[in-house]
């Protein structure tokens, strides 16, 4: 739906440079126009092209970036269809709703913050997505532990609201099918691109508004091996895309910067020479302090890089 109305909106916006560029060149072409009129209606026509080209612009822009998306994500559907555990009255095939279903039950059951929670909730859902909901309950308190000896996680607020429950529950839905066996999460927050808002910023009201509906946020997750950022749509806040799934070992930098106003940047540097930064609002700030702990050389066990692919001889 969005690319349809990135294209209906392209077409528009080369109609309205079109009709700008008939009326300059019946313009330039007419004789009998005084020059007072000419100069009247050179005006207008360029004012018809900016309008067309204010709105033709950011449609191209976007449209060419949507086809250039690394991989479109699993949203649960599929992968949640093959979940015994996930597949009743009471536990939905949606892993979102799944998602929101078990971290109640963990703030019920266990407690804590909504760090804890969420790698509770997460551990939960892989196990009871196999069909052992024992082993659900178990791993939900174990991750809870640990996740509640994270630095820094132990001084977060215990209330959480309801619209960060709603992202957290799209981005754990978004990533539970990439998850390898074993693999822990350990955070996941939201922030709105940088880079992006310059985008925006330079093609107008209208554009940021097309900008905001296609991309614009990242959706970052820190496990206890890999950093995995997903992109999506700034307005509607749920993750569309994969930027890039890496192990911690390809991170050479993140960093938080605090703002003043209780949010601020967060910045990752990786090993490839990529660099990514987002702004983040106040109630990820703990989600972001963990992060950086959690990437910081020193920080924790850095799980050792997979083996290279060694070449035959016959190849040579």
């Amino acid at each position: 739906m969005g690319k349809i109305l990135l294209i209906i909106g392209a077409v528009i916006g080369g109609l309205i440079i079109a009709v700008g560029i008939l009326a300059l060149v019946t313009t330039l072409t007419d004789n009998t126009l005084s020059p007072s009129d000419r100069s009247d209606q050179i005006s207008g026509s360029i004012f018809i092209m900016g309008v067309g080209l204010t709105l033709f612009a950011p449609c191209l822009y976007f449209l060419v970036q949507s086809r250039r998306t690394l991989s479109l994500l699993n949203q649960g559907m599929a992968f949640g269809s093959s979940m015994p555990g996930l597949n009743s009255a009471y536990a939905p095939v949606d892993l979102s709703t799944s998602y929101v279903q078990w971290f109640g039950w963990c703030q019920r059951e266990i407690g804590g913050n909504a760090i804890g929670l969420h790698a509770a909730t997460m551990a939960a859902l892989i196990q009871a997505g196999s069909g052992n909901s024992g082993a659900a309950v178990d791993s939900a308190k174990q991750a809870a532990g640990w996740a509640a000896a994270l630095p820094v996680a132990q001084n977060q607020s215990a209330k959480i609201s309801l619209s960060k429950i709603r992202v957290l529950s799209r981005i754990g839905a978004a990533i539970l099918p990439m998850l390898e066996p074993g693999e822990r999460v350990a955070v996941s927050f939201n922030g709105t691109d940088r880079q992006a808002q310059i985008w925006q910023s330079l093609f107008g009201i209208i554009g940021m508004l097309i900008a905001m509906s296609q991309q614009g946020a990242y959706f970052v997750t820190v496990t206890d091996r890999r950093l995995i950022a997903l992109t999506g749509p700034q307005l509607s806040l749920a993750p569309k895309s994969l930027a890039y799934a890496i192990p911690q070992s390809m991170v050479s930098e993140a960093r938080f910067r605090g703002g003043l106003l209780g949010g601020g940047t967060f910045s990752i540097s990786r090993m490839d020479g990529g660099r990514t930064r987002m702004r983040l609002s106040r109630f990820w700030k703990s989600e972001a302090i963990v992060a950086q702990a959690l990437l910081a050389p020193g920080g924790g066990l850095t799980p050792l890089p997979p083996p290279p692919i060694m070449a035959s001889r016959s190849s040579f």
